[in-house]
């Protein structure tokens, strides 16, 4: 009897080890063939963003990144993890390492300025990356994820926004933005150049401190009647000439700076500031629950004409209206021909084209106010995000609206001069101490 139990614990001693093995092999070729990773940062910053996914959602096809990194294990395995976190995503995304010392030719032709520099290829088109974080690799994929190169032109020679300047009331960090993502975006004298480009995608308008000339006037009219597409960034106080333009649209600006009341509730103490978080039913609105801050903004009214379907973009409260008089805090609407809210001061204008024009949707945009895009308040809210979506959405890439490029908001840890102090003491000046103290105290208990 003994002899048999003894066997038995034998034989089950025997399976167990046998099935532990079996499970431990069954573990390994899983490990193998499925990954899973956790991301416990704070901010997922070993993660891509929603925005990253869903652009790579947008691109069809293999992508190729080539890394231009010397054999330095440290930098090419930085490399390795940032474009991981891609592949994880999209698994026809390959990695290739080339050492710039070898290929000296092959660098000068791409013109590689950096040792860690990456080539993003897609289809037809490439573009280069020189930073290695998310933001700069997405906006490069956004580069070629483009069909083909949209051309941006901005009328300048009036003293407007310049899309490339620096000026605060310049529009040259938004055109930053846009250059990220794949737009080539060109300055424009019509006295100079005598007619708008026909491989203009998009044309953006801003007030002067000149008006337009009559004939610079009549090539944009003719420029939106053979089906151009139009930003214009209007301000209150019009001019004949945007008068005209208005009227070539359909569209009136009601007279007088607009008012909002309840931008109050954000901390805005100036009552022409306007702070919008009202939208209307459009592609570039959708799923944009930002705030948008408008400096000076005045409001839109729509006559309609020549087919144009319109749709509001920003829309203001019930409590606000379009003041005629000084605007300052002790506004009030006192006057019967001011309009009342709710009102528009961002619209968008859509018809079909015909078949001489490309047979396709024209599009154009008008915000009743120049400086929410300018340098010194583009970093407001959602203004810089709400711009990308118009672009977007006028150059017909309707499936990169919405698609911002992020990062991590934890990839940098500020300590003030206190904590600071108080972070280096403790290890390094109190711990010691006290080990110390308590080391004695037990020596003198020993020695008793």
């Amino acid at each position: 009897m003994n002899g048999n139990f003894r066997l038995m614990l034998k034989l089950q001693s025997a399976l167990f080890v046998m099935l532990l093995i079996v499970v431990i092999g069954l573990l390994a070729w899983l490990s193998n063939r499925y990954v899973l990773q956790i991301d416990w940062t704070a901010a997922q910053r070993n993660s891509l963003s929603d925005a990253s996914r869903k652009l790579l959602d947008q691109i069809e096809g293999p992508v190729q990144i080539t890394a231009y990194a010397r054999e330095d294990k440290i930098l090419r395995q930085a490399i390795q993890d940032l474009v991981e976190r891609y592949q994880r995503h999209k698994s026809d995304i390959k990695l290739v390492f080339v050492n710039p010392d070898r290929n000296p030719d092959e660098v000068r032709r791409l013109a590689i300025s950096s040792d860690r520099e990456l080539v993003v290829k897609h289809s037809t088109r490439s573009a280069n990356v020189k930073a290695l974080n998310e933001s700069s690799l997405t906006n490069g994929l956004h580069r070629v994820a483009r069909s083909e190169d949209r051309h941006l032109v901005y009328l300048k020679g009036h003293g407007e926004r310049d899309l490339l300047g620096k000026a605060n009331h310049d529009l040259g960090n938004f055109g930053k933005q846009l250059e990220n993502r794949g737009f080539k975006i060109i300055g424009l004298s019509l006295p100079e150049a005598g007619a708008i480009p026909e491989n203009t995608d998009t044309l953006v308008l801003s007030r002067g401190e000149v008006d337009w000339l009559p004939g610079e006037v009549t090539l944009i009219v003719e420029f939106i009647a053979h089906g151009g597409n139009v930003l214009w960034l209007n301000d209150p106080d019009q001019t004949e000439a945007s008068s005209t333009l208005a009227d070539a649209l359909g569209v009136r600006f009601v007279p007088g700076r607009v008012i909002e009341p309840t931008s109050r509730v954000f901390g805005v103490e100036d009552p022409a500031i306007v702070a919008v978080t009202r939208y209307g039913s459009h592609s570039s609105t959708q799923n944009f629950n930002l705030i948008t801050v408008f400096p000076g903004a005045v409001a839109i009214d729509t006559g309609g004409s020549d087919g144009w379907q319109t749709s509001p973009l920003l829309l203001t409260t019930g409590q606000s209206w379009s003041e005629t008089g000084t605007v300052d805090r002790q506004a009030r609407p006192d006057d019967k021909d001011e309009a009342s809210g709710p009102l528009q001061i961002g619209l968008a204008l859509s018809r079909p084209r015909n078949a001489s024009q490309g047979d396709s949707q024209q599009r154009v945009a008008i915000i009743g106010d120049g400086d929410f895009l300018a340098n010194n308040f583009l970093v407001n809210a959602g203004n810089l995000q709400f711009g990308l979506n118009l672009i977007n959405w006028l150059a017909g890439d309707d499936e990169f609206i919405d698609i911002p490029a992020t990062t991590a908001p934890d990839l940098v840890f500020s300590l003030s001069g206190t904590k600071s102090l108080v972070v280096a003491f403790v290890p390094l000046a109190l711990m010691p101490v006290a080990l110390l103290t308590a080391g004695f105290f037990v020596w003198r208990l020993r020695r008793k």
